[in-house]
């Protein structure tokens, strides 16, 4: 369903409404990226990395709401993180065909200090 747009003189047309991204779009980025990560067994990307991911996709998203995707992924059960010291994330994909693999872990070793998501 469209709406009128106004036009100079006396004729009409009808514009359709722009599609918009939802959450969920913006989740299922998120997570192959993360896929992608984790398959190559590299470090999990930085919140800004990801980030810039999704404006190169032309999402619109800071890296300040990139913690609040990973963590909705987590409670979907899609992912699971593992937060160590030193600024470092490990995740580990729980479904689709990566599913088990993770991204390297903390090459400091050590037990997380917080796990999201099934382990």
């Amino acid at each position: 369903m469209g709406y009128f747009v106004p036009m100079v003189g006396t004729e009409q047309r009808v514009v359709a409404p722009k599609a918009r991204r939802t959450a969920s779009t913006k989740a299922d980025c998120v997570f192959a990226f993360l896929a992608k990560a984790a398959a190559k067994n590299v470090r999990c990307p930085t919140n800004s990395e990801i980030a810039q991911h999704l404006h190169a996709k032309r999402m619109s998203v800071s890296a300040g709401t990139v913690p609040g995707i990973v963590s909705q992924l987590a409670r979907e059960g899609r992912i699971a993180v593992r937060l160590y010291s030193r600024l470092w994330r490990e995740v580990v994909i729980c479904e689709g065909p990566q599913m088990g693999r993770g991204t390297l872990p903390p090459p400091h070793g050590g037990k997380p200090f917080r796990v999201i998501g099934r382990p």
